[in-house]
């Protein structure tokens, strides 16, 4: 699996015109990988957004602030400050955020012609 199981042919007559390491990564390694990178890309993008209750069960966003993502902030800004107002503001950036970065993918995917 993996690395292991691309296709050898197109590095060996790479090899054979004179390319380097740098340019059998950069022409065939990573475009024949790009779309698994994307998926990785695309699913640890979704589990750091969506980090919130093994956090604050754990530390509540301390010490101070150094384990606070934003949607502890967002909670603590809520239910503990009584900030709603606030809060409320927040949470529609963040979801722009999140839309923003959904159409960065689904640009890049288009871009690359990735379908999987």
């Amino acid at each position: 699996g993996g690395l292991a199981s691309l296709p050898r042919e197109p590095y060996e007559s790479a090899i054979i015109d004179g390319a380097n390491a740098w340019h059998l990564f950069r022409h065939i390694t990573l475009p024949l990988v790009w779309p698994y990178v994307m998926i990785a890309v695309m699913l640890r993008t979704i589990d750091a957004l969506k980090v919130f209750d093994n956090i604050f069960v754990i530390t509540q966003g301390g010490p101070g602030t150094a384990s606070e993502t934003i949607n502890i902030f967002l909670y603590l800004q809520a239910f503990q400050f009584y900030k709603l107002g606030y809060a409320s503001a927040l949470v529609v950036v963040f979801f722009i955020i999140i839309v923003l970065l959904s159409l960065l993918l689904l640009y890049a995917r288009q871009r690359s012609k990735w379908n999987a």
